[in-house]
């Protein structure tokens, strides 16, 4: 529709006369009529109003539920948009109308109502992977590693060259102390042209514990991310310790490690090392390493 010789969608109009300081009848199109209100009593309910009276001009309902429903997501009503996503969810929209209202759920922390819409858009879009990789790391995030796993893997079968997904499908692995299925994953992922540390560390971390030797050396990007010296810490605690496995007296190389680090803090997870520990000189190594994480 023209407005004065300028286009304009129905909510595209509502919104500007809302950043205007004007709100309008429903009827405006129709009889011309518009009345303004002060910018500081445009309250939320203001807001929502207009937007639903631009929407019933051109929208079907299920479109309007949508556009509610992000409206308030981005507003952080959620105790509203809870109510609207639950009759978003029984409606048909497009996947990435769901995916959106995803993302702006996954923005602000609310991984469950995220993970729900996430799945709902890969139902509609089965060859395409980042709804179910996305799911996958909402589960992760909320400590449902079985449940990330299920999507993980319908992510890689819509696409299995969506390479970010066998990463995450091998870290959701070792936190189910998988380590095997997750050694899998990660050498996939490390044939990617420039894999992230996290998972050059978590590679390094499950061949520690499956017993595997480790070959430093031929660890991707190795100089580079050595420049970064939490990575570089990290590293080397895994050398210190697969030292360790052998047998080496590794005294003086654990009193180095921590006269070169003194003072930088390690962020590490320790659980899947605490469980591979059977002695207590394995224990007392691993609480050296603790004692200075994050």
């Amino acid at each position: 529709m023209k407005i004065n010789g300028s286009s304009y969608s129905p909510y595209s109009y509502a919104i500007e006369k809302l950043n205007n300081g004007v709100a309008y009848d429903p009827e405006y199109y129709k009889d011309g009529k518009e009345f303004k209100i002060p910018r500081n009593k445009l309250t939320k309910l203001n807001f929502l109003n207009t937007i639903k009276s631009a929407h019933r001009l051109n929208d079907n309902q299920d479109t309007v539920k949508y556009k509610i429903a992000l409206s308030q997501c981005q507003d952080r009503r959620y105790d509203k948009s809870k109510i609207n996503i639950d009759e978003v969810i029984k409606s048909t929209l497009d996947p990435e109308q769901y995916e959106n209202l995803a993302d702006c759920f996954y923005k602000e922390k609310k991984y469950n109502q995220a993970a729900t819409l996430y799945i709902k858009s890969a139902e509609y879009s089965p060859t395409k992977a980042r709804p179910s990789n996305m799911a996958g790391i909402c589960y992760v995030l909320i400590g449902r590693y079985h449940d990330a796993i299920t999507h993980y893997l319908k992510a890689i079968q819509a696409n299995p060259k969506y390479t970010s997904t066998y990463g995450n499908l091998g870290s959701a692995y070792s936190k189910i102390n998988d380590t095997k299925n997750a050694l899998k994953y990660y050498r996939i992922a490390l044939q990617e042209k420039n894999p992230s540390k996290t998972i050059i560390t978590n590679y390094v971390e499950a061949l520690f514990i499956e017993g595997e030797n480790i070959n430093f050396g031929k660890i991707p990007n190795n100089d580079k991310n050595l420049q970064d010296k939490n990575y570089r810490m990290t590293i080397e605690m895994f050398k210190i310790l697969q030292s360790s496995q052998k047998g080496v007296d590794i005294s003086k190389q654990l009193s180095n490690w921590k006269k070169l680090y003194s003072g930088t803090k390690l962020d590490w997870n320790f659980d899947q090392l605490e469980a591979w520990a059977q002695t207590d000189e394995q224990k007392r190594i691993i609480e050296s390493f603790k004692s200075i994480s994050i």
